[in-house]
């Protein structure tokens, strides 16, 4: 799902006279076909960029506890706007919680994107994953999907990766996962681990699909 949906912005990012910013990047605009072919939806929010502008100076708009700080702080929406989205997104693969928890008695971790963060950089990352994840993922692949998601949670747009840079890294773990369960196990046919991580990552095989 996560490289699908990265090729899909990636897509919208990269046009060769103007970009299209979809500004409401969230996990229930993701959809997965039968197939698990990964299709990025619902653009009633997006923005056309000409790539000789910057930014787009616009109300804020989008869904909460997706936004862009940076965005919501200056009313400018960028393709990196986008990124940061996704990268709560990530989050919430990973940890299987929303991107806001207000029932917490912890404030630190009301909102996901903190606490992703703040785990990451206190090297705990790997105690608040999904239960369900957490013998399935080497331990490579999830610092890399960890440091995917924080480099897309930077409090500026400048610091955050393009989406070309987010699909490159989402593979390269998906490759550490596949290099360690190929490297524990020659016969895979039936490991449902194996089978669970290359669902959270695919995207159908690379037959991207974006809806409009």
């Amino acid at each position: 799902m996560c490289i699908g949906a990265a090729h899909g912005l990636h897509y919208l990012h990269r046009g060769p006279n103007h970009t299209i910013i979809h500004r409401d990047v969230k996990t229930t605009n993701i959809l997965l076909s039968e197939k698990w072919v990964t299709k990025v939806s619902d653009f009633g929010l997006s923005k056309t960029n000409d790539l000789s502008s910057t930014h787009i100076s616009t109300a804020m708009k989008g869904s909460f506890g997706y936004l862009d700080p940076e965005y919501y702080r200056l009313q400018k929406l960028t393709e990196k706007s986008d990124v940061y989205s996704f990268g709560v997104v990530l989050c919430e693969v990973l940890c299987a919680r929303a991107p806001i928890d207000r029932d917490t008695e912890d404030h630190k971790q009301i909102s996901l994107a903190d606490w992703v963060q703040h785990c990451y950089n206190n090297g705990n990352l790997d105690q608040i994953i999904d239960p369900y994840l957490k013998d399935k993922i080497s331990f490579p692949s999830l610092i890399k999907f960890g440091e995917v998601a924080v480099s897309c949670l930077a409090s500026e747009g400048m610091k955050r990766p393009a989406m070309s840079e987010v699909v490159h890294a989402l593979e390269l773990a998906m490759k550490l996962q596949g290099s360690e369960v190929n490297g524990n196990d020659e016969d895979h046919s039936n490991d449902s681990s194996a089978v669970d991580y290359h669902v959270l990552f695919a995207s159908g095989s690379g037959s991207m699909r974006v809806g409009r």
